[in-house]
């Protein structure tokens, strides 16, 4: 979030909001993607493997660190 990205000292807490909110709507790919800026790179590839398509766990993997959420 833009907010987070201001305020370094709440990146964490708005990108674990962040993924609440996404996997409460369904937005599997937003929800990986924060999973893997906050550094949970092994949940985010489980999320994966059970929300998202072969294609887009590969996407993920490669852009996930690059990706504003």
């Amino acid at each position: 979030t833009e907010h987070a990205q201001n305020n370094h000292h709440v990146l964490d807490q708005c990108l674990a909001l962040a993924c609440i909110v996404y996997e409460a709507c369904k937005v599997h790919r937003k929800t990986a993607l924060s999973m893997c800026r906050r550094g949970l790179t092994h949940s985010a590839a489980e999320f994966m493997k059970l929300n998202l398509t072969t294609g887009w766990f590969n996407w993920c993997c490669r852009h996930g660190h690059q990706i504003q959420v």
